[in-house]
């Protein structure tokens, strides 16, 4: 019994060992992605994965998880192949640092040659425009998605507005104006350029004003559409974002006016940056092209992860899917993701994250259950 006891210890103590190793990696592998790492990070990072084999094989998995070219080129600089020579069949065949640098580059080549495929999970906004009449409800001014479902719309006038998951707005079209209302969800608008008839998009408690250019707009959190924050993005031209806006107040006599409104009230946003509001705005800010990247990677149907936590992770995942999705071990909560993924497939999603962050997952009636490998 005694015995029995000293195992279960020795076992918990090992699953409590490699989840912070996998937090650790998943760490550096964030630094990584964000930067050039100093020389003193980089001895660090060389003593951290000399410490075992797991250190240095899951450092490769999340490396190569990631798919991210910068990564792969970072860790075969930091651990460089040792000059080939003939080494007797008894001995090892490479030493510890030599062997993450030999799986890196092979890696590395086997990344550039699925670059040069187009990427599997990226359909184009075309392809969703020509399904969108089979998947989600629409009437003339009404169009609403499912969970797990994306669609494409054109507008009489050409706006072409692509809608996320669970998504729902309204359409108020006449002679003068172009009013959408987005109840909940996300949506990117191309908006056909029309200067005498402004188009706005009412969402929370704010509203967008553009004349022709491209934007997403996204609810943040979970409660009422009236008290939740929305990020607006741009992503072509220029718009103005209002904060405490009624729906259907309109702010276009402020446009041109000489007034000056307080800045937490009203913002131009160009091409590349973002705002979120509620009550009022906040600092806009410039995402880095990854960063970017990753906000609209919904619209060629995929989730992309750069060093989020897996509990973060989940939370935007169960944006997809009508399961519960549950992490059953606490300690790994923390583990860093990173990787590209489909979202028309959120079990599969699920299973390639626990099989290469080493991680077990279950499917008990409506939920699927994320845990440690015991």
């Amino acid at each position: 019994m005694a015995n029995h006891r000293a195992a279960n210890s020795s076992n918990i103590t090992e699953f409590r060992d490699r989840a912070t190793i996998k937090q650790e990696a998943g760490a550096w592998i964030a630094k990584i992605d964000q930067g050039q790492l100093s020389q003193q990070q980089i001895a660090e990072l060389q003593q951290w994965a000399a410490t075992s084999s797991f250190h240095r094989n899951y450092l490769q998995q999340l490396a190569h998880n990631w798919d991210s070219m910068g990564i792969l080129q970072e860790l075969a600089e930091l651990f460089p192949m040792q000059p080939a020579t003939p080494m007797p069949a008894s001995q090892p065949i490479m030493p510890a640092q030599a062997g993450i640098a030999a799986t890196v580059k092979t890696q590395l080549t086997q990344l550039l040659q699925r670059l040069q495929q187009p990427k599997a999970w990226a359909p184009t906004l075309a392809a969703l425009a020509l399904v969108a009449v089979f998947i989600g409800s629409h009437s003339p001014n009404h169009f609403e998605t499912d969970i797990g479902q994306q669609a494409s719309y054109a507008l009489p006038d050409g706006t072409q507005i692509t809608l996320n998951t669970n998504s729902e707005l309204r359409v108020d079209y006449n002679s003068d104006r172009r009013h959408i209302y987005l109840l909940r969800g996300e949506a990117h608008f191309d908006v056909a350029k029309n200067p005498q008839r402004p188009f706005m998009v009412y969402a929370g408690e704010g509203m967008v004003w553009a004349v022709g250019t491209a934007f997403n707009v996204r609810y943040l959190s979970a409660g009422s559409p009236s008290n939740q924050s929305i990020d607006v993005t741009v992503t072509e031209g220029t718009v103005k974002v209002f904060a405490d806006i009624e729906p259907d107040k309109n702010p276009s006599p402020a446009l041109k006016g000489p007034q000056s409104p307080p800045a937490n009230q009203e913002k131009i946003v160009h091409a590349g940056k973002s705002v979120q509001y509620n009550k009022v705005i906040k600092a806009t800010q410039t995402p880095l092209p990854p960063v970017l990247e990753q906000k609209l990677a919904w619209q060629q149907g995929a989730l992309i992860f750069k060093g989020e936590t897996l509990e973060q992770a989940l939370q935007e995942i169960a944006r997809y899917t009508d399961k519960t999705l549950v992490i059953s071990d606490p300690s790994i909560k923390d583990i860093r993701v990173g990787g590209h993924y489909k979202t028309d497939d959120i079990h599969g999603l699920l299973a390639s994250i626990s099989k290469s962050l080493d991680l077990k997952l279950e499917q008990t009636g409506s939920q699927l259950r994320l845990s440690a490998i015991e």
